[in-house]
């Protein structure tokens, strides 16, 4: 009401794209278990202590894109989410 109708629709695009461009930087992620005897894999939790980890192994879920701009802060993500836990490389 302050602005008129096509500035505000300007400035709702502007604060829309900022939006967009944090939550593309900054994707959600969380370290997953497998559910006993299925194929499905959730957060682990305190929820469900029964979750099928393999030790050794750390598997992510990572909710949103990966790219080049976002990469080093998924690193850094994964280190301080393996810190603590003897991991092995497969392969």
């Amino acid at each position: 009401m302050i602005l008129a109708t096509l500035k505000g629709i300007v400035v709702a695009i502007i604060v829309s794209l900022f939006a967009l461009l944090q939550q593309a930087s900054n994707p959600s992620f969380y370290a997953v278990g497998r559910k006993p005897n299925k194929p499905v894999f959730r957060l682990l939790s305190d929820k469900h202590p029964d979750d099928v980890t393999t030790p050794g192994l750390l598997m992510v879920r990572i909710e949103g894109r990966m790219f080049f701009a976002n990469a080093q802060r998924i690193q850094e993500k994964i280190f301080n989410l393996q810190e603590g836990m003897e991991l092995k490389v497969l392969g």
